[in-house]
């Protein structure tokens, strides 16, 4: 038997179809599988957020089934070590990744859409300060069975003050404290029919907002609030349309079936109701913590020791790069040019959207088809470089980059070669499979240059980032 291994071919088959179809349906011959659960929820969160659990607590005593939990902190384990019950066991409460790269969370939430859409039946992105309400005498499996020819439900969203600095866990005396702002509830968030998720339009939209309204015509055409009312034109001439319907009688039957309560500091309401009004085309709504002499090395005994064991496991989660200590990000806003460009931005404007620290997941910059196309950056000054990562765009220009080269300068004249791909194997960026170049010792450069080698070949990334010290007082051998 064959000791030849094809991983890398079944991988480089699943980037070419990033686009297309999320994995749960290229795993199972384009069929949907069995969900394993009815409700999911996908969050993002901080260490520095409040009340952690007392959210996750909330929500499995709602009747959520699972939870996809995303850390954007630099180190994940400050809240992985808050959140770790939740995690073990045959079936945990949470799946818990590490996403600390992209600020968008667009970009997290298709991570979710792409890995985990088929093992929901729907889904729903919320906020670490929104709460999901449904009436106490309607569980959450009735509730969804009620929606069995729609595939998406709205939730009005009703801010709610924040008026106390630490919140009590008891639940229902939090909600007496913080009393709902005088508001009309007319922003919402959205719950998904998980095969009814319009994965090409959201690859293809991935700059705009996916958790308060998607709008995709077989989407809207099938969407109700939770009282059953259509929503195909409520964000038509917003907010004038959605006032429409959300008198003072909707919006107190709504508040008596399901919405969502979001919770925000009394001196931000303003702000936050500002940030959702910029997400449509519609004008704001003014308003609101050993002893030595001992036989046993307790040493090897304490508690952080067997925490120390366990958080290792937490960056085999990671879907982009560990920090590395005392490396800096040398690439960040540096002048920098390609060969040539097909457009008629610059070869400088085009070159620059590779460091700009936004993953998009699609091209960037790319250039004409050409003669070893290249791309280089100034660094203005030498450094000691001892990483580079490039970011592949996961669209049709994936397989541009199965061969480059990197070289390296200190006056723009000399070129040094540093490294060279030759095996024609795919590579990501965005999904956690960047190519990572890492020097033992550094090289010491001023520019580098990036260089798709052959005849008609194109240059096209999504993202670059350079990492170093300064080489003062640095000795490389």
């Amino acid at each position: 038997m064959s000791n030849i291994s094809y991983k890398h071919f079944i991988y480089d088959h699943e980037l070419m179809l990033y686009p297309y179809a999320p994995l749960g349906l290229l795993h199972n011959q384009g069929e949907w599988p069995l969900p394993k659960y009815n409700l999911s929820i996908v969050v993002s969160a901080s260490s520095k957020d409040l009340n952690i659990i007392e959210w996750i607590s909330y929500h499995q005593a709602l009747g959520i089934q699972h939870i996809y939990f995303y850390c954007t902190d630099e180190d994940p384990t400050d809240l992985y070590r808050q959140i770790m019950p939740f995690t073990l066991g045959k079936q945990p409460f949470i799946t818990f990744h590490h996403y600390r790269f992209s600020k968008s969370n667009t970009q997290l939430y298709f991570h979710f859409i792409r890995n985990y859409l088929h093992e929901t039946e729907w889904y729903i992105t919320l906020d670490i300060v929104d709460y999901l309400y449904i009436h106490e005498k309607q569980t959450v499996t009735a509730f969804l069975n009620s929606f069995s020819n729609i595939n998406a439900v709205y939730f009005n969203m009703i801010f709610f003050e924040n008026r106390e600095k630490k919140v009590t866990t008891n639940l229902q005396e939090y909600f007496k404290q913080n009393q709902p702002v005088n508001y009309p509830c007319i922003y919402t968030k959205l719950m998904v029919r998980s095969q009814s998720c319009p994965y090409q339009y959201l690859f293809y939209n991935l700059d705009k907002k996916i958790d308060h309204h998607i709008q995709e015509d077989n989407l809207t055409e099938h969407s109700c609030n939770v009282l059953h009312q259509n929503m195909k034109k409520y964000y038509e001439n917003f907010p004038y349309s959605a006032l429409v319907t959300i008198n003072s009688n909707t919006q107190s039957q709504i508040v008596a079936t399901a919405y969502i309560a979001h919770f925000c500091n009394s001196n931000d309401v303003q702000k936050e109701i500002d940030t959702l009004s910029a997400l449509y085309i519609g004008n704001t709504i003014k308003l609101k913590y050993q002893d030595d002499t001992q036989t046993i090395n307790l040493h090897h005994y304490t508690p952080n020791k067997y925490w120390e064991k366990i958080t290792k496991n937490v960056w085999k989660q990671s879907l982009l790069p560990a920090p590395l200590p005392l490396l800096s990000i040398l690439s960040n806003d540096k002048p920098c040019q390609q060969s040539s460009t097909p457009g008629k931005s610059t070869t400088e404007e085009l070159a620059k959207n590779l460091i700009s620290g936004q993953l998009h997941g699609t091209t960037q910059t790319i250039t004409k088809k050409e003669r070893n196309p290249w791309w280089e950056i100034d660094l203005q000054q030498s450094f000691i470089i001892k990483n580079i990562r490039l970011f592949n765009s996961i669209d049709l220009n994936i397989k541009n980059m199965n061969h480059f080269m990197i070289e390296s300068s200190e006056d723009h004249e000399i070129w040094i070669k540093r490294h060279q791909k030759i095996i024609s194997n795919l590579f990501g960026g965005v999904d956690g499979t960047y190519y990572n170049w890492i020097h033992p010792l550094g090289i010491k450069a001023r520019w580098i240059r990036i260089t798709t080698v052959g005849d008609d070949k194109v240059f096209s990334l999504d993202q670059i980032q350079i990492l170093g010290i300064e080489h003062k007082n640095f000795y490389i051998p």
